[in-house]
């Protein structure tokens, strides 16, 4: 019930109110779980207040959780939100050496973040490192890089990401 709440709250967004019921719920007896947090880091991470965020990894770290790949997803957005690139990029490299493994949203945020900045190559050699770290390109995947290529010029490979999501 505390999960749902802190997920409204920091939907609203209203992160403040959110981090207060974690603390209420540690008053009362109740551990916050990873779920809890990725609320709350996605809640930080949206609203913009990025620092802040940093006090919600370590409480993580306090509590003697291992951050699984939503954690960083959020702060992924985050970065890319706020035109951090190459940090962006420099987090899903140590996720892909150290763990935890990134997922295709983790590839599709940082994806996005090339795009957003004009990186057509970077977002594309990045498509192609999806299959080698042993994930699959989604239709989020296929949204965000197709039309760029469109735009680009690029119909080569537009057309065979077409196909290749058709034939997925």
């Amino acid at each position: 019930s505390y999960n749902v709440l802190i997920h409204a709250l920091c939907r609203k967004p209203d992160v403040s109110a959110a981090l207060d019921a974690v603390h209420l719920m540690e008053k009362i007896g109740v551990s916050p779980d990873i779920i809890t947090f990725n609320s709350l880091l996605d809640g930080f991470h949206n609203s913009g207040r990025n620092d802040e965020a940093e006090a919600v990894w370590e409480m993580i770290k306090e509590r003697n959780m291992e951050p699984d790949a939503k954690c960083y997803n959020a702060k992924l957005r985050g970065l890319v939100a706020h035109g951090r690139i190459d940090d962006a990029a420099a987090v899903l490299e140590r996720l892909e050496k150290d763990g935890p493994k990134p997922d295709t949203v983790s590839y599709n945020e940082l994806i996005r973040g090339y795009l957003k900045a004009g990186r057509l190559q970077e977002a594309k050699k990045l498509y192609d490192d999806l299959a080698k770290n042993h994930c699959a390109a989604n239709k989020g995947t296929y949204e965000t890089l197709v039309p760029h290529l469109l735009q680009a010029g690029d119909l080569d490979c537009a057309l065979r990401y077409c196909y290749e999501m058709f034939s997925g």
